[in-house]
């Protein structure tokens, strides 16, 4: 697993930055990468999304106390219900991370075996203070699963689009088992809507981040999908 800096806020320490945490499985075609975003507030640390392993999970906290003070309060928020995504949720929890999930994510969770968060929200967003840092979390409508959503760092204008925003590399929109590609690009295009205007890094949920163009490039795979 890798962990490190995506954004700093100029004159501002590690603990007041956005990084971005890497991890891989071992599939049929190789080792394949899944990315996470920990958020460092000034009273909070929000962690998006948790290793893909349970190992994995505990080498992240690690890593995140190391940059922001132990005792500092910590959110886990998972964007989907799927094991890359959430898997490593009860060693974080049984280090006293509490989590928040999409309604439809804890619902989706419990129907796939995997443990759900401790607390939920509906509706189209949700923001988190963190201290400094504003955490938007943004549901679409269905396109890689039903439940997703986006994370945006309004201060910084980091985007963590999960699964549903593709990395540059991608010539076709990934695992397809439990998505909606009716609706795909339309979602995609209600994250560009929202947020386009004010991003300026994007992090996929596999593969390298990039900039707004990560939007444009998932549109248009979403639409060759369709048709």
């Amino acid at each position: 697993m890798t962990f490190q800096r995506l954004v700093d806020v100029p004159g501002q320490a590690g603990e007041d930055a956005v990084w971005f945490h890497t991890s891989w499985r071992v599939l049929e075609s190789g080792p394949f990468p899944s990315n996470g975003m920990v958020v460092f507030g000034k009273r909070r640390t929000v962690l998006i999304d948790t290793a893909w392993s349970v190992a994995d999970s505990d080498l992240l906290l690690t890593g995140v106390d190391r940059v922001a003070p132990p005792t500092r309060s910590k959110l886990l928020v998972v964007t989907h219900a799927h094991d890359d995504r959430m898997v490593g949720l009860p060693a974080l929890r049984a280090q006293g991370v509490a989590s928040l999930g999409f309604r439809q994510t804890v619902q989706d969770a419990l129907a796939r075996g995997l443990v759900a968060p401790d607390a939920t929200f509906g509706g189209r967003e949700k923001r988190i203070s963190a201290g400094g840092k504003t955490v938007t979390l943004y549901h679409p409508g269905p396109a890689h699963t039903r439940d997703n959503i986006v994370a945006f760092v309004e201060e910084d204008g980091v985007l963590f689009g999960g699964c549903m925003i593709r990395a540059m590399g991608s010539t076709a929109l990934g695992n397809t088992a439990d998505a909606d590609l009716a609706a795909w690009p339309h979602s995609a295009r209600a994250v560009k809507a929202r947020f386009g205007a004010k991003v300026r890094h994007v992090i996929p949920g596999h593969g390298a981040p990039g900039g707004p163009e990560l939007l444009d490039h998932t549109i248009a795979l979403a639409d060759t999908a369709v048709h």
